[in-house]
This record gives C-alpha cells, sequence and structure tokens, in this order.
C-alpha cells in the first residue's frame, strides 16, 4: 500500500470519527429488500438495516415503528451516545433512557445474518418497537415464552440487570432535518461503532504506517 493510500486510509477514519461527534451528519437509507430481514407475516422488513453515515456504511435496528423510509432517501441526523441521550425521540425528559438501554441489550442479542429471513432476529426487533411504543403491535403472542416471539425478548429484557452492560458502542441516529418535504420523518436507528480505543489505536498505526512509508520514499528519492 501506497503512502498516499495509507493517508486516504488514516483520513477516512479520522472522518468517521468526527462525524460520531458532529451535532448532525447525513445519512441515507441503502438498504434494498434484498438485504433486510424479513419480511414478516405482516409485510413489516426488520433488522438488518443499512445506513451510509457521512460516507460509511453502518448496520443499525430500526427502533421506530410509526414512520418510514424508502430506498434512496437522505436526511440528516443527530448521532447520540448513551453519555447524552437529550436529543434521542424517545428520551421524554430521561424517562426513556431505560426504553434505550433495553434496546441495546436485545441489539446485542440479534443473531448473525445470512440468512435474513430469521424468525428470532424478527422477535427482537419488534420487542424493541414494543419496548419505545406501546402501541406498535407484538409479533408470535400466541408463544410467549419461545424465543420467536416479541412478549418473550420483551419478558426477557425487562429481567436483565444492566448496570454492568457496556452501552459505550451504542449510537442512536435520530432524524434532524433535510428530508424531502413531501414525505414524513424518517426512522430512528440504533446501532454499534467500534470502541472508541480500538479507533484511536487503528488511527494511530495507519498514521504509522503513512509516516514509515513517506519515510521511506523520501530516502528512496
Amino acid at each position: 500500500m501506497t503512502a498516499k493510500s495509507l493517508l486516504k486510509l488514516a483520513l477516512v477514519t479520522v472522518g468517521f470519527g468526527l462525524a460520531l461527534s458532529a451535532s448532525t451528519v447525513p445519512v441515507q437509507f441503502v438498504s434494498t429488500a434484498s438485504g433486510l430481514g424479513g419480511p414478516a407475516g405482516n409485510g413489516v422488513y426488520y433488522y438488518p438495516y443499512q445506513l451510509v453515515v457521512n460516507g460509511s456504511t453502518v448496520t443499525v435496528a430500526c427502533d421506530d415503528y410509526d414512520n418510514s423510509v424508502y430506498l434512496g432517501e437522505k436526511w440528516n441526523a443527530t448521532v447520540s451516545t448513551f453519555s447524552d441521550l437529550s436529543q434521542t425521540m424517545y428520551y421524554n425528559g430521561g424517562a426513556g433512557v431505560g426504553k434505550y438501554q433495553q434496546a441495546a441489550w436485545l441489539y446485542s442479542q440479534f443473531q448473525p445474518t445470512p440468512p435474513l429471513t430469521n424468525s428470532v432476529n424478527a422477535a427482537i426487533n419488534w420487542a424493541i418497537w414494543d419496548i419505545m411504543d406501546a402501541d406498535a403491535p407484538t409479533y408470535n403472542a400466541g408463544n410467549p415464552t419461545s424465543n420467536t416471539s416479541s412478549v418473550y425478548w420483551l419478558n426477557l429484557a425487562a429481567a436483565q440487570n444492566l448496570s454492568n452492560f457496556n452501552f459505550s458502542d451504542f449510537v442512536i441516529y435520530t432524524p434532524a432535518n433535510g428530508w424531502p418535504s413531501a414525505d414524513g420523518m424518517p426512522q430512528e436507528y440504533i446501532g454499534e461503532v467500534p470502541e472508541p480505543g480500538t479507533m484511536v489505536l487503528l488511527l494511530t498505526g495507519l498514521l504509522g504506517l503513512c509516516c514509515a512509508a513517506w519515510k521511506r520514499r523520501t530516502l528512496l528519492s
């Protein structure tokens, strides 16, 4: 890899890190039907979803049942971490923090994809929707002791002691502005990002390699 390529990769890493600390970032919904979970029996798609956030593709779950998006839709989103959830959709003066904590724990329980049609992942995503919105429908409510039921995951999330759960990996993308005026508000999403320490180590290593490559090029010229 050339010094220029290493520098470019380092700058991309810096850019993504800065994006997470910015007030708003550009977001685009890029999932096609072939890349979404489901659909479930009622035609609703579930985890995983893909967004392009400030130029980087991230995998997320939707926590907002009432709103909708379409392929290619663009908007600006506020990126929140668990250190400050005040800009999120369901914060509600702090009363919603516990909901986001349970949603993050549920996110950590998603099964790997593919396959994309996965009744367990459907039940988990429905549980997230049910936590955030009491009016959202339940999934497979007739089998509440099965891990293919959102009721099962709701009860399991409520029973968790999350005092030692690591929330630092999670971010919430909340619509801020910029969507087409003819459309309603886009959805809110929750997802994971690399730990800050991992990102710093990666950046440090990339910059070190870049400097070494540049020095070698200088000595050879």
